[in-house]
Formats: C-alpha cells, sequence, structure tokens
C-alpha cells in the first residue's frame, strides 16, 4: 500500500544538552507534539544512556511533502557534517540508505559503523571494514558461508569465493541480476557488468553519488570524479605502505587480479577479467587476451596497424625487387670485367660496400654464384 501523505513534514535536530551532541533528521507527522525525538542508533543509545528530559528537539526547516523533505535533508546531513565529531548521524541525508562513498568499519570494541573511504583513521588502517580478512566462500553443494581467508579449506580449493564464476549485471532498464560468466545473455552483450557506463562522482559539497558517464552534470564539471583534488598526507604514506607491507596487500592470493586473465571481444566491445581455466572457452568463442581501453580508437588503430602492414609489405616486396635488379647488374659487370675476386671487386669504382656485402647479395640473389668461388679467391 502507498505510504499515507502525512500533514507536516520537516528536518529537526535533537541536542543532547550535557555533551552537545545532536542527530539531523526528518520526520512527517500530523501531529507536531507528538514527541519524535529520531531514529538513529547513536541518538537512540544516547537516550537511554541520558533519558528524554536531557534532549531538546528543534525543527530547522519545513517542507511541503515527503519527497522535497528527503532532497532537504541531503542539504542539512552532508559529508561535512557527519565528520563533526558531535554529530551522530552514521549516513548522509535522504531517503533510504545513501551510504555510496562510505565503508562499514568497526573499532576495537567491536561497534560497527560507517566511515567516509578518504577517512584518515581508515586510510591508515587504525579503522579497518567490518570484513577485512574474512571472505564469503560456498562449498560444492552451493552452502554459503564467512571464513577466515587463511582457512585451509579456502586454500586448498575445497572452498571457493561465493561470485566464483558469477557476475553482477545489469538489463537496459536497470534491472540487476547475479548471473554466470557464460550467460548468453552477458556474452552477447543483452546484460552488462553492473557498473558499466557509471561512475562515482561528488558535488561541491563532497556529497557522493553514482551517475552515468553520459551524464550533464559529470560531462560539464558540475560532478567530478570522488578522488579528484584529494591528495594524500606523507605521514598517509607512509602509514599505507607500512599497512601494505605487513597485510602483503595485493600480493599473491591478496591480489584481485590473482590467477585471473583480462580478455575483450572485439564484436561485443567488452572487456572482463576470466580466470585462467576458464580462459580456453573464451579463446574458442572469439575473444582475444588482454585488454581495450576504447574500442572505436582500437577500431582505428588496427585499421591503420593493418595498413601500415599492407604498405611495409609492398615496400618490401619493391625493395627487393631492386635489390635483386642490383645483385643481377653488378654480378654482370663482374663477370665481364673480369674480376679475379669479390675483393678487388668491393674495392674498384663499380661499387661502394664490402665484399661480405657483395658476397650475401650475390647468394641472396644469383643462382650460380657459388660459395665455392667465394673460398677460391680468398674471401
Amino acid at each position: 500500500m502507498p505510504r499515507k501523505e502525512k500533514k507536516y513534514h520537516y528536518i529537526y535536530r535533537t541536542i543532547n544538552l550535557l555533551n552537545n551532541k545532536y542527530y539531523i533528521g526528518m520526520h512527517s507527522t500530523d501531529n507536531l507534539n507528538d514527541g519524535y525525538m529520531g531514529s538513529g542508533k547513536y541518538l537512540k543509545r544516547s537516550i537511554r544512556k541520558y533519558g528524554k528530559e536531557k534532549f531538546k528537539v528543534e525543527i530547522l526547516e519545513h517542507c511541503e511533502n515527503r519527497s522535497l523533505l528527503s532532497e532537504c535533508e541531503k542539504k542539512h546531513v552532508t559529508k561535512d557534517v557527519i565528520k563533526d565529531k558531535c554529530c551522530m548521524n552514521l549516513q548522509l541525508g535522504g531517503e533510504g540508505f545513501n551510504t555510496i562513498g562510505m565503508a562499514t568499519i568497526k573499532n576495537m570494541e567491536g561497534v560497527c559503523f560507517n566511515v567516509f573511504i578518504d577517512d584518515p583513521r581508515y586510510l591508515s588502517g587504525e579503522l579497518v571494514g567490518v570484513s577485512k580478512g574474512t571472505v564469503t566462500v560456498k562449498d560444492e553443494n552451493g552452502k554459503t558461508f564467512k571464513i577466515n581467508v587463511d582457512d585451509p579449506r579456502y586454500l586448498s580449493g575445497e572452498l571457493v569465493h561465493v561470485m566464483k564464476g558469477l557476475i553482477r549485471v545489469k538489463d537496459e532498464k536497470n534491472n540487476r541480476y547475479v548471473v554466470f560468466v557464460d550467460d548468453p545473455r552477458y556474452l552477447s552483450g543483452e546484460l552488462v557488468g553492473v557498473s558499466k557506463g557509471t561512475v562515482t562522482v561528488k558535488d561541491e559539497n563532497g556529497n557522493v553519488k553514482q551517475v552515468s558517464m553520459s551524464d550533464d552534470r559529470y560531462l560539464s564539471g558540475e560532478l567530478v570524479g570522488v578522488s579528484k583534488g584529494y591528495k594524500h598526507t606523507e605521514d598517509t604514506k607512509s602509514r599505507l605502505k607500512a599497512s601494505h607491507k605487513k597485510n602483503k596487500h595485493q600480493c599473491g592470493s591478496n591480489n584481485s587480479q590473482y590467477g585471473k586473465r583480462w580478455i575483450y571481444s572485439i564484436d561485443e566491445q567488452i572487456n572482463q577479467a576470466v580466470f585462467i581455466d576458464e580462459l580456453p572457452y573464451y579463446l574458442d568463442n572469439g575473444w582475444n587476451v588482454g585488454r581495450v581501453v576504447d574500442f572505436n580508437s582500437h577500431d582505428k588503430k588496427t585499421q591503420e596497424i593493418n595498413r601500415a602492414k599492407e604498405l611495409k609489405k609492398k615496400t618490401d616486396m619493391e625493395s627487393s625487387r631492386l635489390s635483386k635488379m642490383d645483385a643481377e647488374r653488378l654480378y654482370n659487370i663482374y663477370k665481364s670485367e673480369g674480376f679475379t675476386s669479390l675483393r678487388s671487386f668491393a674495392n674498384s669504382r663499380f661499387y661502394d660496400k664490402s665484399s661480405t656485402t657483395l658476397s650475401n647479395m650475390f647468394k641472396k640473389y644469383i643462382k650460380d654464384f657459388s660459395p665455392i668461388e667465394r673460398r677460391s679467391y680468398g674471401i
């Protein structure tokens, strides 16, 4: 059933009077005095600890409907607001769970929450992803569960990654599925990778979202790549290096491309990484080893390369024809002028290169020329 439209829609801020920590949210109601204080995880925990009487609620802005309310909350709960140590919000404003550009982590006490992926504590390794060191696998019966990455059953291949042989895709209506990599709809291009044609961007307020690469805001520069303008400090760089070295980052089986090869299809104009044991299947179906960045440019380059090869072939044939004619002319002079050796002929006015070069030319183009003749003259 559709949601019943309420009479009032507003953005509120609930403040802890003891420590000034606050939570910003949106609320729709028929009664402005319904006592609603918010539903945030940290807020509820704080209210249980200190009691409702230690909090006050203030209305920041009214809106005409729920849709406008959701957009309004995006303006109030931004990346900078969430980074404020007094803010109890865990995600960006807006209807639903907007966690693009964020990572779910856990602290030393095991408490889980979200931080932005460029948070210095996350980049330095002080905070780690909630799933770090684990992997979701499946057994031969298709049963799935989570284990540590160093589990002997996973290392031996008894258990494999839950997505092995599978890929997340979308259709032209943006409906999303998980299919096998050899699914005819995927191989034909009817279904494409879920991120194909999209890019993760941020606006001037630092709000992160995923849009189409053809989005006018992205093409005009209003939205830019999520990492644009960001630079690590020297301290962060050193911490990252130490963390990568300790965790063997991107080494061996920790590398996302471990045991895989990139392949591409000229007909389908797509790239994908496949496991090496799956490679023969794709090669038999017209795929090529490698990766193409721009298929339009690739087609042009291929045509240019083919034209260059054809031109070189013609040039080589013409050069060979001229070389043969030159060899026959020189050999006729060599015979008719009565030279006693190739060395003496090479030193004459008829030829300006070495006797070795002359000998090689005669051997290649003159059938009557024999190495014995060459040796008899002491060459």
